[in-house]
């Protein structure tokens, strides 16, 4: 027994390497998505996207803009996100009102309206709608959903507890959104602000299985909520509201949720948690079923208490990818951790 646990301990040991030093991206200035792939990196920031080699890290070209014409972008006005991801070595770029169609290389293929007050995720013969998902007394909140080609909502996969309209608390730390969740046309998607559950549906929207895990409780330390207060009192989007509305409908969990994001890699789930060690944040890989194979600490940019979009990493070819701020250099730098197994 003593053997089986020694081996299992070392199968399942934490490891963390970094690849070099980080690299500044001197371009940007508030980027909002990060994608490594196809030995490119792909950024996303407010309406343009950057290209950069992964060999050297230099920009290969840029495009996007705001507005409504084809190859322009178009956001909403109080901020709901555009998507970036890939879906049959396409790029596809979901802002307001339209799915664009872009090569890995950068160039415009075709655009699409889209009817429907989501982002869409194409998988196979719909899209998975992330959005604003009605209760049986007509109040939303942020959720997933399926669709057809034809943008008819076939089912609803999961509703959080997130209210967007006239919530009546904000509840702190927010309900995990997984912002890409398809993966070989499955759909992944964390289901629980309290327990570590993973549900995978099918395409057509059938649920496949769940992965339950145990997990560590970390309590919401005094400092969290402090910072949560002073961040909503000074972004400029919730500023107005604050003393009026938003500072008395915050409320704070009792312990960090299980999971904070979730990204699906080359037959890998790799699982973000609240865990720390220092400044790093750990990653815990698992299989497709659930099972552990690693887990490694990885850098992230400072945690916001509130925004539409992904955490600033991305997993290609054993590498964890990282965008964090260097507020001294005032520059935005790229960071490489080895995943050793």
């Amino acid at each position: 027994m003593k053997k089986i646990m020694v081996s299992l301990i070392l199968v399942i040991s934490v490891r963390f390497v970094f690849g070099g030093p980080p690299v500044a991206l001197e371009e940007l200035s508030r980027p909002a998505i990060l994608i490594v792939k196809y030995d490119k990196v792909y950024i996303l920031e407010k309406t343009t996207i950057y290209i950069y080699s992964l060999d050297d890290f230099k920009l290969i070209k840029k495009f996007g803009r705001a507005g409504e014409g084809p190859r322009e972008f178009k956001t909403n006005v109080m901020g709901a996100p555009m998507t970036m991801s890939f879906y049959d070595d396409k790029l596809v770029v979901n802002s307001l009102n339209k799915i664009s169609f872009i090569t890995v290389e950068g160039e415009f293929i075709k655009e699409i309206k889209n009817p429907l007050d989501v982002l869409l995720l194409q998988i196979k013969d719909g899209y998975v709608g992330t959005g604003p998902v009605p209760d049986e007394s007509n109040q939303y909140f942020i959720g997933f959903r399926l669709f057809g080609r034809d943008f008819k909502e076939r089912n609803v996969l999961y509703r959080s507890d997130f209210s967007v309209n006239n919530p009546e608390k904000i509840l702190l730390p927010l309900t995990t959104f997984t912002y890409n969740p398809v993966y070989r046309d499955k759909i992944y998607i964390v289901s629980s602000s309290t327990d570590f559950i993973i549900d995978v549906f099918r395409a057509g929207g059938t649920k496949e299985y769940s992965i339950k895990k145990d997990s560590q409780k970390i309590p919401v330390p005094e400092g969290y909520k402090k910072g949560a207060h002073e961040w909503f009192q000074n972004d400029a989007r919730f500023k107005p509201m604050y003393e009026s509305m938003i500072k008395k409908i915050i409320k704070f969990r009792d312990y960090f949720p299980p999971i904070r994001d979730i990204q699906v890699v080359d037959d890998t789930i790799h699982v973000i948690t609240y865990k720390r060690k220092n400044q790093l944040w750990e990653c815990i890989l698992l299989d497709l079923k659930g099972n552990e194979k690693s887990r490694v600490f990885i850098p992230l940019d400072h945690y916001i208490p509130f925004t539409y979009y992904p955490i600033l990493y991305s997993v290609y070819k054993k590498n964890i990818y990282t965008m964090i701020e260097d507020v001294e250099e005032e520059t935005w730098k790229i960071h490489t951790t080895e995943i050793k197994q």
